[in-house]
């Protein structure tokens, strides 16, 4: 009798993190002649690491703000200065429970945000980064939303 062994299953490999200078270039707003490849070391050495958004588009310059954050999850601090930078108002807390009143109306209103009930917390989204990646074509938002931007806009290009 031969005893069989089957091997070990390899361990998941992780993609490392990558500086995402697309995004760091969309988000300040340069293109063609302002267009730099290098934006996130620029950026970081200016002292955008202390911006949460920029921690996630710039996760190797910005390592050590990041901290245990991975950069290959939605990132709930993230999403909410974005959604105030975007829109003037917090669709969701850090916390990840969405601000509103007590009603369904008014938790409708918020994006990506469900109502569960008239005691706290009102509303919850699924993630924070919810409705931002509905469009799938906001470099910004898939790098802070990189969970939800992947399952949003599978096989459509972000």
């Amino acid at each position: 009798d031969k005893m069989v062994t089957t091997p070990a299953t390899p361990p998941v490999a992780t993609t490392p993190c990558e500086d995402d200078n697309v995004a760091a270039n969309f988000a300040l707003h340069q293109t063609h002649v302002d267009y730099d490849d290098d934006a996130c070391s620029h950026g970081g050495a200016a002292g955008l690491c202390v911006n949460v958004m920029w921690q996630m588009m710039c996760p190797v310059t910005c390592a050590a703000e990041l901290g245990a954050q991975s950069c290959h999850e939605d990132y709930a601090a993230a999403a909410t200065q974005f959604s105030v930078m975007a829109t003037g108002s917090e669709a969701c807390d850090p916390s990840g429970v969405c601000v509103a009143g007590d009603s369904q109306a008014a938790c409708d209103a918020l994006t990506g945000c469900t109502f569960l009930s008239s005691g706290s917390p009102r509303c919850k989204p699924a993630t924070c980064c919810g409705g931002l990646v509905a469009d799938c074509t906001d470099p910004v938002v898939a790098a802070i939303c990189p969970q939800s931007a992947a399952a949003a806009c599978a096989g459509r290009r972000l």
